[in-house]
């Protein structure tokens, strides 16, 4: 459904076992890692393994595609189409990019161009979570146009076994 998407500053595709060792560099950051479900990555074959679990994912249920530098082809984050819907037409989104290419507009043309090619497929809504305190992807959703419906509480265990309250955004097809 989602191939390679050609973009102003970067382009998608689907990840490569040679691009572990650019996933490694945000994986294996502790910072980025504060707001998800896995701890740091301590060495390059966790992101091979990775590579590799994502290469046999039905596309049905869950894609994964790799945000990379147009100019140097270099992985610098990912994007996750997840708990997709073909019978009510919605989906979760979820993005990691790498610290050192923030603020950039990377992030935010690459989830852009993700919610629309999700519309073109008939897709209808299109939601995002980010845990409570996360500013720069409160940010981004917004960027995007997304909206914000309200807080879930206690709703993700994160890998220091806490749970945390989540916000969560959509985009609708008006």
């Amino acid at each position: 459904m989602i191939e390679n998407i050609i973009l102003e500053n970067t382009y998608l595709r689907k990840f490569e076992i040679g691009d572990a060792q650019d996933m490694f560099e945000y994986t294996s950051n502790p910072n980025v890692s504060n707001y998800l479900a896995w701890t740091p990555h301590e060495s390059v074959h966790e992101d091979e393994m990775f590579i590799a679990m994502v290469e046999g994912t039905d596309e049905k249920e869950s894609i994964y595609r790799g945000i990379y530098l147009k100019e140097t082809k270099k992985l610098i984050g990912c994007i996750h189409i997840y708990n997709i819907s073909w019978k009510h037409m919605h989906a979760e989104i979820s993005y990691i990019l790498n610290p050192t290419y923030s603020s950039k507009g990377y992030a935010t043309e690459a989830v852009r161009s993700v919610i629309e090619e999700l519309f073109k497929h008939g897709f209808i809504r299109i939601q995002a979570l980010c845990i409570v305190g996360n500013s720069k992807s409160d940010n981004l959703m917004k960027r995007v146009g997304m909206n914000y419906e309200g807080t879930l509480r206690k709703y993700a265990v994160l890998a220091d076994k806490k749970a945390y309250d989540m916000r969560i955004y959509a985009i609708c097809v008006e």
